[in-house]
């Protein structure tokens, strides 16, 4: 893949007027070159989804279905599992060598279903080909303690999953907390088994979940998407780091002020931080840019990373335009296109850095590309 050249257009320009304090100029400039096609510790690891972050200093990806097999990606089927977790880069090798935990190289699933999850897929799964599926798809938000470890913070969507029709309906998420340690890998609790309900509401931090700048809170993000118009964009709800497992202390963007009425906030116009089409994504404090940033893929399957990011360095102000970050070569196969785009700022090298995985078309490897901003 050949290295790729990308800057802003002239329409994103932003003035200091905008009380913007940045650590370098934006808009953001920046060159993108590729990492590579991801490969596990493990041999014949083929998986999808992406999202993580960096707890005590281990990079962690996140992955949906995977699948093991004996003799590459045509061979026969080893082992399945539905979420795997990894660290990326550990003892400092490349960043597309990721080191998996398990046993006969079968990675082990980190996140568990219930009891019930479990037996709703054997009831249905025989007969109508729907499972009940735990896709990691969100950024880990990484807490310091008062003594001990750093602990990691997602929320990820509970989903049923019907694999005639191809088709997904989201059911609620859950709240998971992570530990890392560098010779038994990461381990992950659900400790809010059911957190916001598909039919109440966005759910708040199934696209992203960040411990914000300067803070007290987590702020958690959600999507929209409205079809018949081809419309939406984000929300945002935040959370006290002292009580995040309490969903009654949470409040909510309206577009003006943060309330506690959840139905409220989640349909009022101006609480879209910006109008866009997403499909997965991250949001993340740069600390080169002294802002938030966006990257994320869209809804209409081009391959292509997106970028925008707040013109006052503050999540409520005023969002940039969106602009293309980098663009992705699809890989061969039925499916024509590049999914499960998602950003890492923690990877990188002096916040100059960030780190970006996709799913590629067709062969369920990962592709990673760094973006070095000038």
């Amino acid at each position: 893949m050949r290295c790729l050249l990308h800057t802003t257009a002239a329409s994103l320009l932003a003035s200091p007027a905008l009380g913007l304090v940045a650590r370098a100029n934006l808009p953001p400039k920046f060159t993108v070159e590729p990492i590579g096609i991801q490969s596990s510790n493990f041999p014949d690891v083929y998986r999808d989804g992406g999202g993580g972050g960096t707890i005590n200093g281990l990079n962690i990806m996140t992955f949906s279905d995977t699948t093991t097999t004996t003799g590459g990606i045509n061979g026969s089927m080893k082992g399945f599992t539905d979420n795997t977790i990894a660290y990326v880069g550990q003892n400092g090798a490349s960043l597309y060598q990721t080191t998996d935990f398990g046993s006969n190289g079968v990675p082990t699933m980190p996140i568990p279903f219930t009891q019930n999850e479990t037996q709703y897929t054997t009831s249905h799964f025989p007969t109508d080909g729907t499972r009940c599926v735990l896709w990691p798809q969100s950024s880990i938000a990484t807490l310091p303690t008062p003594s001990g470890p750093d602990l990691g913070i997602a929320i990820y969507p509970i989903a049923l999953y019907n694999s005639t029709s191809n088709t997904q309906t989201d059911l609620y998420t859950t709240l998971v907390e992570i530990t890392a340690d560098p010779a038994t890998g990461p381990n992950v609790h659900r400790v809010v088994p059911r957190l916001f309900y598909a039919a109440e509401s966005p759910l708040y931090g199934a696209f992203a979940a960040i411990l914000a700048h300067e803070s007290s809170h987590l702020y958690l993000f959600s999507k929209e998407w409205h079809a018949p118009t081809l419309s939406g964009g984000i929300r945002l709800a935040r959370a006290p780091i002292s009580s995040y497992k309490n969903r009654s202390t949470y409040t909510y963007w309206t577009g003006t002020a943060w309330t506690p009425d959840l139905a409220a906030a989640s349909t009022a116009p101006a609480g879209l931080l910006f109008e866009a089409s997403l499909s997965t994504g991250d949001v993340f404090w740069s600390d080169y840019y002294n802002t938030y940033m966006a990257v994320y893929f869209n809804n209409f399957a081009d391959s292509t990373f997106y970028m925008r990011y707040a013109l006052e360095g503050t999540v409520t102000g005023a969002w940039s335009e969106e602009v293309v970050l980098a663009g992705t070569v699809p890989g061969g196969g039925l499916q024509g296109y590049n999914y499960a785009g998602h950003a890492y700022p923690t990877f990188g090298v002096d916040g100059r850095e960030l780190v970006l995985s996709y799913t590629v078309a067709g062969g369920a490897l990962t592709g990673m590309l760094r973006v070095v901003f000038e």
